[in-house]
């Protein structure tokens, strides 16, 4: 169908659905002095307007007005130029679905609105949302093409009767019967190709969780009679991460650096507590970083619980303080929180872990495997592990509030700490090993 055959049809559509209405003498009481001649090619430009203005008469006097009679007028008053020969081939099938069955699909981290996919020519309409004006002004740019698209999309469904519980209507592209059927009895199947058309349009479908939170909330001040050289890789990290607002991306750069920090951890004592190396020594060395990564862990914040961000207040002391301030921002339950974090298995060796455990062992044992397990559970495949993915986040807002108000800023807080102050656990003393001294 070429573009100047699609708008007759439209026209013819609407001059005899306007005829129809104004056939009842209650609707001609209502606009029959607003609507004068019929639309043609040559003036619907001029007239669609007062089209438009006599169907909200109509519907605000509460006469029924099928719900695409001014869909239409609205994209034909937008159709300033248009190449007459123009193609439009696509035939729109037309599902409608409730708003509950899309809530979960955002577009670029948005609720679904008005809108047009344009190379899978997919139309989501919010079903008697007034911001189509709006949408059809600012389609790509307002390119004809896309608009007569979305008008073929009406004429297709012209005299489609709403259904009561219907809030989007969602037309579709050269699907048969068969399709629609297999969409409408099978929500799923739609959703995943609506997924996949967004996907395919380079637009992610998920629901972002962002932290904007960067170092400088810490409150803490370099010191220039440190040596800060050594940590140059750590710095471009902490660079990524005040540049990342994503939340999972933000926790695993974090972790980037206490894995850093569990290496270096040994390679400083080595350096504090010996002046040369030997085979022996190396061997010894090698085994302690080369255990598993869960143990070396739990091995530096053993060390680290300790340190003093100022004298009296401990590492632990602000953890556990934390714990307390998320336990009362949760209504003074964490029933949510443990059900995550067994999922993520962190757990005593009989399986089970309840607030009383958590708090006795925090210091020594699970704040480390929190750590670590979080990092796993991000990273990991979903196949065979608890995976945390921007949705799990969507479907449990706990996971989201514990990386995001307990998680994060207690890692970022310690990792500021020990860089700014040097400390001793991670600070190499000097920059050579000595293999052998020269007599």
């Amino acid at each position: 169908m070429t573009a100047n055959d699609l708008l007759e049809n439209v026209l013819n559509k609407i001059n005899i659905e306007i005829e129809q209405l104004l056939g009842d003498e209650d609707n001609d009481k209502v606009i029959g002095d607003d609507i004068g001649e019929e639309l043609t090619t040559e003036n619907y430009l001029e007239k669609s307007q007062e089209y438009i203005k006599a169907i909200k008469k109509l519907t605000d006097s509460g006469s029924h007005v099928k719900l695409f009679l001014e869909k239409s007028l609205i994209v034909l008053s937008r159709l300033q130029t248009i190449n007459p020969d123009y193609n439009i081939d696509e035939n729109y099938k037309l599902i409608g679905v409730h708003r509950d069955a899309l809530k979960k699909i955002h577009i670029d981290n948005n609720p679904i609105d008005n809108t047009f996919l344009k190379d899978s020519k997919l139309i989501i309409i919010e079903k008697m949302h007034t911001s189509l004006e709006t949408f059809s002004k600012t389609l790509y740019d307002n390119k004809e093409e896309d608009l007569l698209y979305l008008l073929k999309g009406c004429y297709h469904n012209f005299d489609y009767a709403l259904e009561d519980d219907i809030h989007r209507l969602i037309l579709l592209p050269n699907c048969s019967d068969d399709d629609i059927t297999s969409y409408t009895d099978n929500k799923n199947e739609l959703l995943s190709y609506l997924k996949l058309s967004m996907l395919s349009e380079g637009m992610s479908f998920h629901r972002h969780f962002s932290l904007n939170s960067a170092t400088i909330n810490q409150g803490f001040s370099c010191d220039r009679t440190k040596t800060y050289s050594q940590y140059n890789e750590i710095l471009y990290i902490l660079s990524e991460y005040n540049y990342s607002n994503d939340l999972l991306n933000k926790y695993f750069l974090l972790y980037i650096i206490i894995e850093n920090f569990m290496y270096r951890k040994p390679i400083a004592t080595m350096l504090r507590t010996q002046d040369e190396f030997s085979i022996r020594d190396f061997k010894d060395f090698y085994w302690k970083i080369d255990s598993g990564e869960g143990s070396k862990l739990k091995d530096l914040f053993k060390e680290i619980m300790d340190i003093e961000y100022s004298p009296g207040s401990s590492i632990y002391a602000d953890i556990e303080g934390r714990l307390n301030n998320f336990k009362t921002s949760n209504n003074n339950d964490l029933t949510d929180l443990i059900s995550f974090l067994k999922k993520m298995r962190v757990y005593d060796k009989t399986f089970e872990l309840d607030e009383t455990k958590l708090r006795e062992s925090l210091k020594n044992k699970y704040f480390a495997e929190i750590t670590y397990q979080l990092r796993n559970s991000i990273l990991h495949n979903t196949a065979t592990e608890f995976h945390i993915t921007h949705y799990e986040l969507s479907k449990n807002e706990t996971i989201a509030n514990f990386l995001k108000d307990f998680m994060i800023p207690i890692l970022e807080k310690i990792i500021l700490h020990l860089i700014i102050t040097n400390d001793n656990l991670i600070s190499y003393e000097k920059n050579v090993l000595t293999l052998y001294q020269d007599n």
